[in-house]
């Protein structure tokens, strides 16, 4: 089995799921909370999706949104 075989398993794509899931628990900047919930709530639908157009080798991630990020207050300043 070849590596691009295995990122096609779905256990794969579900652990890379949790991973991102994770990461977005940890992050202090602006999270689109809705977008995941609605990922998690098709989660199954959405991974078989993204193995189908990794299959097809037509996969594209979507365009990032530039969000503004304050700087952290100081009090020294």
């Amino acid at each position: 089995m070849t590596a691009y075989d295995r990122l096609l398993l779905p256990e794969n794509l579900n652990y890379a799921w949790n991973k991102a899931k994770r990461l977005y628990s940890t992050l202090d900047g602006y999270t689109d909370y809705g977008e995941l919930a609605e990922f998690e709530l098709n989660v199954e639908d959405k991974l078989t999706e993204i193995q189908r157009q990794f299959e097809k080798g037509v996969w594209r991630s979507k365009t990032l949104r530039p969000l503004p990020r304050p700087k952290k207050f100081e009090n020294n300043r």
